[in-house]
């Protein structure tokens, strides 16, 4: 499922560089995670959590990316 694929490669994103040492933790919610996920009208929702400010914009840029790469229709 594409939902779980996204969730993977997204907290394998929070975990390497530059991110790594800024998050502290990321939870993921919701049909995302439940297995009700349903292409172009779900979304993928996550909290990360911040040992510091700085990298709000780059992590928001990366769950973009993330989405346009694998076509999740989160934004459709």
């Amino acid at each position: 499922m594409i939902s779980k694929i996204f969730i993977t490669k997204f907290a394998e994103t929070l975990t390497s560089t530059p991110f790594k040492e800024y998050v502290d933790l990321a939870i993921f919610l919701g049909s995302a995670v439940n297995g009700r996920w349903v292409k172009g009208k779900s979304d993928i929702d996550v909290i990360v959590f911040l040992s510091k400010s700085g990298v709000e914009g780059k992590i928001y840029e990366a769950y973009l990316t993330l989405d346009k790469q694998l076509d999740t229709g989160l934004l459709d």
